[in-house]
């Protein structure tokens, strides 16, 4: 298990933001949010926790990677962060406690399978085979796939990685979308950190980022140089890769052992209600995010969902914003 040091200093402003972010999550929308707990959220708390095949008793162990903010962060055993703001606020709402587990991004998909954890979490994105593999909340915000190249490089077109070294995480869902960009080297690294200083030195000519994680990375660390250009696909592409429509729009989400299908349809309710009374919406912006509109808006790229793991006629949520018509 790897865990990351941090400084006092630093590890007091990221548990402020965390509680910033809770705080956030009792405010905004107060009404909205305590008409459906009580209907809700409450119900579901007092049912007990013994209905929930959970690891420990009374608790959710979850699995995170080290160094993922702004998705995930482990400050002292408390779990900081975008995606531990709304896993910490769903267990509040439960009756359950936290733990939490440092590992590498393939154990904890291997931990939830092996039911040594319950929850992996942390930019981790639906996809066909993960949801045959265990079972995966409704989504709890969208992202897309930013391209960040060195300064004075100008991609922005798949043809345009062709014969180019591209760099990506370790488990990442568009791995196989950058394989099959002809005479493409694909290069995984653990950590984003990495990915930025190689790109920043001219060692990697172009690199796959979150394009949330991204508007952190040009937030707080400005010893990165580097260019970052959202990449288009057209309709052909698209029709004769399907594999890249991971680059458009992903669902992030939560992913838990099949066994936990009491805990996962509880935790579902409460993702209705955090989507419902915008504290998810309130969690992004505490965390940098100035505009989290298109972190909160599904394209009909998400619709690939529906016949595998929901029912045809599944919509996917959102803050009542008008999805667009096509990706």
């Amino acid at each position: 298990m790897r865990r990351i040091r941090q400084r006092a200093g630093t590890a007091a402003v990221l548990l402020a933001i965390g509680a910033l972010g809770l705080t956030a999550c009792s405010s905004s929308g107060a009404a909205t949010a305590n008409s459906t707990a009580t209907a809700g959220s409450a119900a579901t708390a007092n049912a007990g926790t013994s209905n929930y095949d959970t690891v420990t008793k009374g608790a959710i162990t979850v699995g995170i990677y080290a160094g993922g903010l702004p998705y995930v962060e482990d400050v002292n055993g408390t779990c900081v962060g975008i995606d531990c703001s709304i896993l910490n606020a769903i267990a509040q709402k439960l009756g359950l406690k936290v733990d939490v587990e440092v590992m590498s991004f393939p154990a904890m998909l291997a931990g939830v399978e092996s039911h040594r954890i319950d929850v992996a979490m942390g930019e981790l994105s639906w996809t066909a085979e993960r949801a045959q593999a265990g079972l995966m909340t409704d989504p709890i915000y969208y992202s897309r796939a930013a391209v960040i190249q060195p300064v004075g490089s100008t991609i922005s077109t798949i043809p345009q990685l062709q014969g180019k070294s591209v760099g990506v995480l370790v488990g990442a869902n568009w791995i196989p979308a950058v394989q099959a960009i002809p005479g493409t080297s694909v290069k995984t690294y653990n950590s984003a950190d990495e990915i930025y200083s190689d790109i920043s030195i001219g060692r990697l000519q172009a690199g796959f980022i979150d394009a949330l994680q991204d508007q952190y990375v040009k937030k707080i660390k400005p010893q990165f140089h580097y260019n970052s250009i959202p990449l288009q696909v057209t309709a052909q592409e698209l029709q004769q890769h399907p594999v890249y429509a991971t680059y458009l729009e992903n669902q992030e989400v939560f992913f838990m052992n099949k066994g936990e299908t009491a805990l996962e349809k509880a935790m579902n309710a409460q993702i209705q209600q955090l989507w419902e009374n915008k504290s998810i919406e309130n969690f992004l912006m505490a965390f940098g995010v100035k505009n989290p509109v298109p972190y909160l808006t599904p394209t009909s790229a998400v619709l690939n969902r529906r016949g595998v793991d929901r029912p045809s006629s599944w919509t996917p949520p959102s803050l009542g914003y008008t999805p667009a018509s096509s990706a």
